[in-house]
């Protein structure tokens, strides 16, 4: 690669082309690896395409174009969510309400089972040091 592009610079400030014809020996030497550099005009749109293998291209505005979409595609937005019936609303309503309330009973239950057990702990403690 860098041997090619040395070649391609020193012939383009030799001659003005960087794949000149006029130069039969070197152009031997690596005619199959790089393409006929073709002017760039308004028609065609020539350019070439440097890469490890060099060829010639039409219209680099459309490869510009494609490359630079990709890397700046605008962010993706949240999808709005589906759409519930009022049935279905109505039923989860109901279903939230009544857990509420199954909470709130098992909260009590506790509360009193918790009471229940210190009332009862208080008075045997009682009875353990009258008897002592």
């Amino acid at each position: 690669m860098v041997d090619r592009m040395t070649k391609v610079w020193t012939n383009f400030a030799k001659y003005g082309d960087p794949t000149p014809d006029v130069v039969s020996d070197t152009r031997d030497e690596w005619e199959g690896e790089i393409e006929k550099w073709l002017p760039y005009d308004l028609v065609n749109q020539n350019y070439m395409l440097v890469q490890d293998n060099f060829t010639m291209s039409l219209d680099f505005t459309t490869r510009w174009n494609y490359h630079s979409n990709r890397s700046t595609e605008e962010p993706t937005t949240t999808p709005m969510p589906d759409m519930v019936g009022r049935d279905s609303y109505n039923d989860m309503k109901l279903a939230k309400e009544n857990f509420q309330i199954a909470t709130g009973v098992l909260g009590a239950l506790t509360a009193c089972c918790v009471i229940l057990f210190v009332i009862v702990y208080v008075r045997k403690r009682r009875k353990l040091n009258t008897i002592v």
